[in-house]
């Protein structure tokens, strides 16, 4: 059971260092702190406390049952002992396909960060991404969203930069699993 979950807002927040370590250690959910270090506040290279999870993170851990409660931050209206928040997330189709494609990878092993900085949905590691780089840079398509050359070369060529491949990830709706198309770029000598 992890402890010291709390929702703000839409978002989940850690603030037990025993709780973030567990979520790292037991679960493959790494999260991305947020919050400044006292010691050093004005720099922001390093991150402490809180830890900010993913939707899919939480929903993840509902789903496993490896918590046993989201609080509600606000303590002053919700008695955290009796009351629980409902996570509705996913709602949406979008949604949906971002925790299954979640899902499914942290099923095959992998650990899982926000691949924003590098124009995708994930950054998928091997191990974890304390130790080593990240392999794949994660993109969600609907089964019969189409992918244009334009979008097959920049996305080749972002990956090839950056020493990673870009994976396509969607649910093909006959089978209901997640497929994968992979995308390696090389230059041609």
């Amino acid at each position: 059971m992890i402890r010291g979950c709390f929702l703000s807002g839409d978002t989940v927040l850690v603030w037990s260092p025993q709780g973030a370590i567990s979520l790292r250690r037991d679960h493959r959910i790494t999260g991305s702190l947020i919050g400044g270090l006292p010691t050093s506040p004005r720099q922001r290279d390093y991150m402490g406390l809180p830890l900010e999870l993913l939707p899919e993170e939480t929903s993840l851990l509902l789903k496993k049952d490896c918590t046993d409660a989201i609080d509600h931050v606000n303590t002053d209206t919700v008695n955290t002992d009796t009351d629980y928040v409902n996570w509705n997330w996913p709602s949406t189709d979008e949604e949906v396909l971002r925790f299954r494609v979640y899902s499914d990878l942290w099923q095959k092993g992998y650990y899982i960060t926000s691949g924003l900085k590098y124009g995708g949905e994930y950054l998928v590691y091997e191990g974890d991404p304390a130790i080593v780089h990240s392999h794949f840079i994660a993109k969600l398509l609907q089964w019969d969203e189409p992918i244009s050359p334009l979008s097959l070369v920049q996305d080749g060529r972002l990956g090839g930069k950056v020493k990673k491949n870009t994976i396509y990830c969607t649910v093909n709706p006959t089978t209901d699993n997640v497929e994968y198309l992979t995308l390696s770029w090389s230059g041609i000598s």
